[in-house]
This record gives structure tokens, sequence and C-alpha cells, in this order.
């Protein structure tokens, strides 16, 4: 998760906020791939087509005709990639230790935190600093704060983020990998695209275009053959 959370936000540093987000929600199309190769799981034609609608959808949504920024489009994807696999390992190590989502991803968490704290106090060493300076894309990863700007009224914001969103969010998204596999909990990653235009709209103001439209409703109808899908396989298995 280290690895991932990284490029993304050098994505986000080199590239636009929003389209590196609608990139990073590819990272069910390598979460399926990973889990067909290394957990062995069948891929049905279902599955197939909502990923192909779903990639269109996010495709239409960032126009990449207009995108001119090669290296934040190419972390962005290696962010998915990563994420990708680590889902899926994280699925394979659960189920062979028998831990649930919850677990797993509580030692998840503490493992990334103590990882990046050890990154951190690298980052703290002078000649480790000084080198991390002269290269463009790592100098402000140089000297990181732990503590700075860590007082009382930011810390529910903090809280809030770190255990409800983030935490909350992972573990339902590992509960959802453990009961109902690859296809169905990776639907959430793509409505997050669907999501964000539609609460930015209400919340801030923004604007939908019309791309937009068409790859919100182009998405939708990519989950909707997904839950189809596994409901007609799950009346199949029962029958």
């Amino acid at each position: 998760m280290v690895v991932s959370m990284t490029l993304y936000q050098l994505a986000i540093v080199y590239g636009e906020p929003a389209i590196v987000a609608v990139l990073f929600s590819c990272n069910p199309v390598f979460a399926l791939l990973f889990a067909y190769l290394i957990l062995h799981e069948s891929i049905s034609r279902a599955d197939i087509i909502s990923l192909v609608l779903s990639v269109v959808g996010l495709l239409v949504i960032i126009d990449p005709f207009k995108l001119i920024d090669p290296i934040g489009i190419s972390l962005a994807i290696f962010a998915a990639a990563t994420f990708g696999f680590y889902s899926i390992m994280s699925q394979a190590s659960s189920l062979k230790v028998h831990l649930d989502g919850v677990v797993m991803t509580s030692f998840t968490f503490i493992a990334g935190s103590i990882e990046l704290l050890i990154i951190i106090l690298i980052t703290k060493i002078p000649f480790v600093a000084n080198g991390m300076r002269s290269v463009s894309w790592l100098k402000n990863f140089t000297d990181i704060p732990i503590l700075k700007n860590v007082n009382l009224p930011n810390l529910w914001i903090l809280l809030f983020v770190g255990v409800a969103v983030t935490g909350g969010g992972f573990a339902f998204y590992f509960l959802a990998l453990q009961d109902s596999g690859v296809s169905i909990a990776s639907l959430v990653f793509f409505f997050k695209p669907v999501l964000s235009p539609i609460f930015a709209y209400f919340l801030i103001g923004e604007n939908i275009n019309i791309p937009t439209m068409i790859g919100i409703a182009i998405i939708i109808l990519g989950s909707i053959v997904t839950i189809y899908g596994y409901h007609a396989e799950a009346k199949s298995s029962e029958s």
C-alpha cells in the first residue's frame, strides 16, 4: 500500500488530480487480472463486459486526447496496478491465515504506518535529504515533518479521515472481497468517478459537462452488468 499511495501522491503532483483519481479507479482491471493469475478466480463474460464498459466510461470522462502530461499518467497507472496487486495479495493472505477483512486491514495499516515512519526518519538524514533534493520529483519528500499542524482543532478531522473514511472504507472493501469476490468488491472504485462530480455539483457548484455525464452513464451500465451477472451466477448455482 505504501508504494501504491506514494505513486498516487506523486501522480497528483505531476498530473491533474481529477484525472489521476479517475485513472486510479482503474485498479479493479489489474485486481481482476491478478485474481485470475494468483487466486485462480474465474473471469465470467459479465465481468469482462463490465470492465470494458467501465474503462470506456473512464476514458470518456478524462478525454485522453487532451492529456499532455505522460509522467502523471504513468505514475497513476503504476499506482493503480500496485494497488490492485496489494488487494489480491491481502485477500490471498487473509485466506491463508484465516483472518477477516477488518483484522487484515488493521495489520496492514499498522505495518504501513511503521514503514512510513521509518521512511520519514530516513529522509531526515542529511546526505539522504541532499541527494533527494537534487532529484526534481523527490525534493518534496525531503525532511518530512511528523507532527506539523497536528493540533486539537485538526485532530478531529484527522481522526475522521483516518478512522472513519480510510479505515472503515478499506475494512468494508476487504470484507466485500472476502464475501463476494473481486468483481463485486471492485465496483466501489468505478463508483468513485461517478459520485465525485455529483458531489462536486451539489457541494461546491462545479458543473458537470456532457462527456462526464456520458461516462457516468457508461460506468453505471457496466456496474449493472456485473450485478446482473453475479445474481445470474448465484441462481444457477442454487439450481
